[in-house]
């Protein structure tokens, strides 16, 4: 915030403003913490194994601003649930890991598109990853009427594909929203969801299908393909099983009595 208020007075005399209470402006940190030291370490650690280093902790622990130990132990954890980590190979990476160590992704994500193309359904696994890479396009109103609309039109949408499943859901609004015949923005007001949010789920589909065509899970021509097949409904039971294989074990089982 402070580093904003630069900007007010850059070419002339300007005011700055911060629109968020006192009281948290004084709980903000005077530095934001190093990357490596805030957020997830999978992806990192999959690049240093990628790259031949065998002490991967002790490298880590060797950067400019090593992350505490206790993150590395846990995204190591993290690797071998995902079955990405073989301390018997070179590199102490599985077939699988070096798959995910190519991806622009978070480990758990790549696993879903490695099985959604081994399952024969790249294109919705690459729809949901799409769109768990970006903030949720779903937007929210103080507006009662309004949001019962969304909310009614919304599960109009999930009974039309017979599978309760968000991320199905999600994969055949990311469907519509590129072959179907309502215009996108109508399709946004009709479901309540952020255009630009959508534009960025499409966006960071079509990164990874580019990724998957370099690593060659796909075809070169997998998204000219897509245009020939758009009228053909996906198994959504082969999806939720990549889904599934992919977020394991972080899934739990809901029984209704």
């Amino acid at each position: 915030l402070k580093q904003r208020r630069g900007r007010a007075g850059r070419v002339q005399p300007g005011v700055c403003f911060r629109v968020l209470p006192q009281k948290y402006m004084e709980r903000l940190e005077a530095v934001t913490p190093p990357e490596m030291q805030r957020v997830p370490l999978e992806n990192v650690y999959l690049q240093v194994c990628a790259s031949g280093i065998a002490d991967r902790p002790g490298f880590l622990a060797k950067t400019p601003d090593p992350p505490d130990s206790g993150a590395v132990q846990f995204a190591e954890m993290a690797l071998q649930d995902l079955g990405a980590l073989d301390e018997r190979e070179h590199d102490g990476l599985t077939p699988l890991g070096r798959h995910l160590a190519a991806l622009p992704c978070h480990p758990r994500l790549g696993k879903i598109l490695v099985l959604g193309c081994l399952l024969g359904v790249p294109g919705p696994c690459m729809s949901i990853c799409g769109a768990m890479s970006v903030r949720s396009p779903l937007l929210t109103t103080q507006d009662q009427n309004k949001r019962q609309a969304w909310q009614a039109a919304r599960m109009e949408l999930v009974e039309s594909i017979g599978c309760r499943s968000d991320h199905c859901v999600w994969a055949y609004i990311m469907q519509e929203w590129k072959f179907g015949d309502i215009k996108q923005r109508d399709l946004c007001r009709q479901l309540g969801m952020s255009f630009e949010r959508m534009c960025s789920s499409m966006f960071e589909r079509k990164h990874l299908c580019e990724a998957l065509v370099m690593v060659g899970l796909l075809p070169n021509r997998f998204l000219w393909n897509e245009w020939f097949d758009q009228d053909k409904m996906p198994d959504w039971a082969l999806v939720r099983a990549a889904v599934v294989g992919g977020l394991y074990p972080n899934t739990m089982r809901v029984e209704r009595s």
